[in-house]
């Protein structure tokens, strides 16, 4: 189609396309995550066992692409030879993007009231319902300007 339409060379197409890989992505090959990561830092950090183990966790949905600018963020901010799993904790909350739809964000935002209505305002316990991080759920309710002691108080009667 891009070589129909003049915005692919036709020479580099035809190279191209007797050589196809399928590869699944990153999520589905966990085996992979030490390779990739040990390149990613070429031997100039080192992880920290919690820190690989998120690694391990994380979903990877911009798979190595992700992993790389993670990892090259990590060891820039690590300031030592370690990188810890706390540092990637806030590197990988930091990129999780808002859902950009109305529709979502209005959600979201109703699931986030809730889940603190339920909780009586404790955030740790909101951010275990919601599978999410403790800051994130902090980012969250600032974006939101939610105020959670208004839940502390109607679960505590004042």
């Amino acid at each position: 189609v891009m070589v129909e339409a003049g915005k692919f060379r036709p020479d580099l197409y035809s190279r191209l396309a007797g050589f196809a890989a399928t590869l699944p992505p990153l999520r589905r090959r966990r085996e992979d995550l030490g390779v990739l990561t040990q390149a990613a830092t070429n031997g100039k950090v080192r992880l920290a066992t919690r820190a690989f183990r998120r690694i391990l966790s994380h979903s990877w949905p911009f798979n190595v692409r992700e992993l790389h600018q993670t990892l090259a963020t990590a060891t820039i901010l690590a300031g030592s030879n370690e990188i810890s799993r706390d540092l990637l904790d806030d590197i990988l909350s930091s990129r999780r993007d808002m859902p950009q739809s109305p529709e979502s964000v209005s959600e979201l935002r109703a699931k986030l009231v809730s889940e603190l209505a339920r909780s009586g305002g404790d955030t740790a316990e909101v951010a275990r319902a919601l599978g999410r991080d403790q800051k994130e759920i902090h980012r969250w309710i600032e974006r939101f300007e939610i105020e959670p002691d208004t839940y502390r108080r109607a679960v505590l009667g004042t």
